[in-house]
């Protein structure tokens, strides 16, 4: 269907093209957010429920960046994203018609399962084309886009359901990607000189190998619960602004200012890793991220027994003996 180019596309077009399906990825995650109300109240599922739209998706993503990964070894990059994108696309037509609740996490898994391979697959496509310090700079260009789609994706997101419904942005969502894709096919040739067919050997291998490094087990272990903890505040953002604390519309920009600062440390970071050792990085960081959470647990604590105690803490230097 799409010719197969002859010629690479320039660098600032391939750094265009790859930055598509990665910020379509966080565009699924984060546009959704304002929705969430919308879609809990037409469906009717209790209040935490809702929560599963978002969880759903990055499940199928966790479990779709086993199968892309060998799979685009195996026949090819272009290939793999195509088949990728397709059931992305495929996962939003689910979830835009569901009448069930049920229904519309199942069209949510498949968007994630399908997502997984534009975003593992892009990551492939650049190491064959880049190397070294080139690698480093388009992944920092392309990275530098993708944390900024959390900023700016509620705002889109609030604004689009002023004259859309909700199911109208997964609709949304798949012409993006599959406009994407269209343009990879078209402009993009195959990056992989080699196919290598996928053996359960090597891959069971290769697994065990990382399994038997204590170190690295311990980063990943480290990384997955602080991601966790993270994907735990997105799930839950929506409910605790826009219903706990009734920052209405609001909400968009109070996320997108949360975002912002993560998007800032990130950058920081980035400068930061060349200079100091990065495990001691990540301890600072933790380290940090603990004192800060014990501090804000200790304030809510102590602004929910005064609210319980009839007494307000906006207006008195010691608004009860909470502390006491």
């Amino acid at each position: 269907m799409f010719p197969r180019p002859a010629t690479q596309p320039s660098r600032p077009e391939f750094v265009a093209i790859a930055t598509v399906p990665m910020a379509t990825i966080a565009l699924a995650i984060d546009v959704m957010l304002p929705a969430l109300g919308d879609m809990a109240s037409e469906f009717g599922v209790e209040d935490n429920k809702r929560q599963f739209v978002i969880a759903a998706l990055f499940l199928g993503l966790a479990f779709g960046q086993l199968i892309f990964g060998p799979l685009s070894d195996g026949i090819g990059r272009r290939p793999a994203i195509t088949a990728g994108a397709a059931l992305f696309a495929i996962g939003g037509a689910v979830c835009a018609t569901a009448t069930t609740f049920e229904g519309l996490i199942a069209g949510r898994l498949l968007q994630g399962v399908g997502a997984a391979g534009p975003r593992i697959v892009t990551v492939a496509l650049i190491r064959d084309r880049f190397e070294g310090a080139a690698m480093g700079r388009i992944m920092s260009i392309i990275m530098g886009v993708f944390i900024m789609v959390p900023v700016l994706a509620p705002s889109v997101g609030q604004g689009l359901l002023r004259i859309l419904d909700w199911r109208d942005l997964f609709t949304l969502l798949s012409v993006i990607c599959v406009g994407g894709t269209a343009w990879l096919l078209l402009r993009q040739p195959e990056t992989l000189p080699e196919r290598r067919p996928f053996r359960i050997g090597p891959f069971a291998d290769a697994v065990a190998e990382v399994l038997r490094d204590g170190k690295a087990m311990a980063f990943t272990m480290a990384g997955g619960l602080c991601y966790g903890a993270l994907m735990g505040y997105v799930n839950s953002s929506q409910q605790l602004f826009q219903e706990t604390y009734v920052a209405g519309d609001s909400y968009s920009l109070l996320f997108g200012a949360a975002a912002a600062f993560i998007s800032a440390a990130t950058l920081t970071n980035a400068r930061m890793v060349g200079q100091i050792a990065m495990d001691r990085i990540c301890m600072w960081a933790v380290g940090s991220l603990l004192v800060w959470s014990l501090f804000v647990l200790a304030f809510w604590q102590r602004s929910g027994r005064c609210r319980r105690s009839g007494r307000s803490w906006r207006r008195t230097v010691r608004p009860c003996s909470c502390w006491d």
